[in-house]
């Protein structure tokens, strides 16, 4: 029978594949069956690590080049009007690129990793958005239309933030309070 067959060639052909392309099999194969967090968290992590350097090798190489084209030509034509650009041009050209953000392989272990590296002061939350692919003044100007949308309707908007920072349930196990 051709289908029995056909699953190990497919599985040998995509292990060769990820050997040559240097990414994981279980990546390429979108095969996550039979690993646990931790190896889909590694694997997970050996495959960022290899996009890493060619990601900053299109935006040095790519991106930088064409966004610096598309300043001088709005510059020269006087579509835009950058006070001194040509004595500083880098001052115009710094802005950071936003890599693309992976969904964790577990969102609710990473959440509170997050949390946890933020309370200790050892990221912050511009890099907790970045990892996630998001913007850190996006997520701030969304929570302020949240709390605007939350008041216009009547809503306490305390009650809302004090809910979603989880500081209700962190004053009350402080007080020894909290129900196990």
């Amino acid at each position: 029978r051709p289908a029995n067959i056909l699953l190990p060639v497919t599985q040998i052909v995509l292990r060769m594949i990820a050997a040559n392309s240097n990414f994981p099999y279980e990546v390429i194969a979108a095969d996550f069956t039979g690993m646990n967090y931790t190896v889909t968290r590694s694997s997970r992590a050996h495959m960022e690590k290899m996009l890493k350097p060619k990601m900053k090798a299109q935006i040095a190489h790519v991106n930088r080049p064409i966004t610096t084209n598309i300043i001088q030509s709005a510059v020269l034509t006087g579509k835009l009007d950058l006070p001194g650009y040509f004595l500083n041009p880098r001052h115009y050209e710094r802005g950071v690129y936003q890599l693309p953000g992976l969904e964790p392989v577990d969102p609710f272990r990473q959440a509170k990793a997050d949390a946890e590296n933020l309370s200790n002061l050892v990221v912050s939350p511009q890099e907790v958005c970045a990892r996630r692919g998001v913007e850190f003044e996006e997520v701030v100007e969304q929570y302020e239309a949240a709390v605007r949308i939350i008041e216009e309707n009547g809503f306490d908007s305390k009650l809302f933030m004090e809910i979603i920072t989880d500081k209700s349930t962190t004053s009350t196990q402080s007080n020894g309070n909290a129900s196990n």
